[in-house]
């Protein structure tokens, strides 16, 4: 059963016409949501650009073990040969051999199901989202504190050894304060 929708569901359908083991479903939500999460065996999220995956977290409270990609956010929220599997998910073969491992060992299953809940249990949502909250205000000060500093360094600049306003009265050429008393001693040394 293939739950939800996406920029590739067409073409996925299409080449899953005809095959009465494939069922899709479309997207669910609320109870209608966990009724296919408790018929299911596991649950498989390829997505490499999932922001949060909020969906993983989800199936792991329903005790589904996961199969994810290693990369995204979707790793960060299991635990690889605890909770599930994480594998590359630009690799269909990789794919495919964790969810079959699965599907073909219930109590591998089972185990990784009990310790999927138990970890999805740390997830509180209202803190999740919280800490979002916490590092957009941290980059906002952060943009604003440079802001503020480009700022000031662009209405006042620091001078150059060169731009010095103060020139030295024996060397109105424009040369720094000071230079012509390094020149003498230069030459006392010399």
């Amino acid at each position: 059963m293939l739950v939800g929708e996406g920029p590739h569901a067409a073409k996925l359908a299409a080449r899953a016409a005809g095959d009465a083991r494939i069922t899709f479903v479309g997207p669910r939500r609320g109870e209608d949501l966990a009724t296919v999460m408790a018929s299911a065996d596991l649950f498989v999220s390829p997505s490499e650009t999932e922001t949060f995956g909020n969906t993983v977290v989800e199936a792991q409270a329903s005790g589904l073990p996961v199969v994810v990609a290693n990369r995204g956010a979707a790793p960060e929220n299991m635990r690889h040969g605890v909770t599930g599997l994480a594998v590359d998910a630009r690799r269909p073969e990789a794919l495919a051999a964790a969810i079959v491992s699965l599907l073909e060992d219930a109590r591998t299953r089972a185990r990784m199901g009990q310790a999927a809940a138990l970890f999805a249990r740390r997830y509180d949502m209202k803190r999740a989202a919280e800490g979002t909250f916490q590092e957009y205000r941290r980059f906002l000060d952060e943009r604003a504190l440079a802001a503020t500093v480009s700022r000031a360094a662009q209405a006042n600049p620091p001078p150059t050894s060169w731009d010095r306003r103060s020139l030295s009265a024996n060397d109105p050429a424009g040369a720094p304060a000071g230079a012509s008393s390094v020149a003498a001693d230069a030459e006392r040394v010399a």
